[in-house]
């Protein structure tokens, strides 16, 4: 018979029973019975927020377990790969899988010598993942936020002086006159520059691949260097490309069309 607790409200006399599953209990069975009440557990010393298939703590006991095998057992018996075969498979490798293990792990290593001379060399050896891809983003973004600054700089002086000086004469503040006089006509001469800045964004966003960030690029060369289809690999991420480029520049001519027939309309 399984194992279960009743609780009563002693407001209302209604009870409900709560079974006790794996040494804990349901909290929507609690909420149920008392809805609007809270339970103040500080540092969550009773509270079970997840329940995992990999790893078992008991931090009062000293108990802790990878897939059901004490961490101290794995630490003097076991080496690193086989731990990571026992996280994903939930058992430890015999010989011949940790041989295959051990041969695939290592097989996918591989990288291309241009690569780690060229790029990864620049990195620490135990460079975190995560500074590679901020070092990424900040190269594209001080890239790009130059040529986008000289973008709307070059916008902003083909206005004609006189339309602020004309805003002015009829009363309106500067930042009004920029607001809703300069902006307006700015944005309709950098629209169609910054379109194209931003396509060019996105294929240059292939070059972080070499830094060791799984881009689209990436992707497609690990699955080539698996299975040897090079051309047809690098024709998929080359599709995929196209076809988020057209999508773009479809999306800002569109944009452009509409700014030139709200344009028309107010002239």
């Amino acid at each position: 018979m399984a194992e279960s607790i009743t609780i009563t409200d002693n407001r209302t006399g209604q009870s409900v029973e709560v079974p006790i599953v794996d040494g804990g209990v349901a909290a929507t069975a609690w909420s149920k019975l008392l809805p609007g009440v809270w339970f103040y557990d500080p540092a969550f010393m009773s509270t079970a927020a997840c329940q995992s298939a990999v790893t078992y703590l008991d931090g009062e006991a000293g108990i802790l377990r990878y897939r059901g095998y004490p961490i101290e057992q794995l630490a003097e018996q076991s080496n690193y790969l086989e731990v990571a075969y026992l996280l994903i498979n939930g058992e430890l490798p015999t010989a011949d899988e940790f041989a295959a293990w051990s041969h695939e792990i290592t097989y996918h290593t591989f990288i291309h010598e241009n690569v780690r001379k060229r790029f990864l060399e620049g990195f620490n050896y135990d460079a975190h993942p995560m500074g590679m891809l901020v070092s990424a983003i900040a190269a594209l973004s001080i890239c790009y936020g130059a040529y986008l600054a000289e973008i709307f700089r070059a916008g902003l002086q083909s206005i004609p002086k006189g339309q602020m000086e004309a805003a002015l004469a009829l009363g309106l503040s500067r930042t009004q006159a920029l607001w809703r006089v300069i902006l307006p006509q700015t944005i309709r001469v950098i629209l169609p520059p910054i379109g194209n800045e931003f396509i060019a964004l996105l294929k240059d966003s292939s070059l972080v691949s070499i830094l060791a960030v799984s881009d689209l690029l990436r992707r497609g060369r690990e699955y080539a260097s698996t299975t040897f289809d090079y051309l047809e690999a690098y024709t998929v991420v080359a599709l995929i490309y196209l076809i988020m480029t057209l999508f773009f520049s479809r999306l800002v001519g569109l944009l452009e069309e509409r700014m030139r027939t709200h344009g028309r309309q107010h002239h």
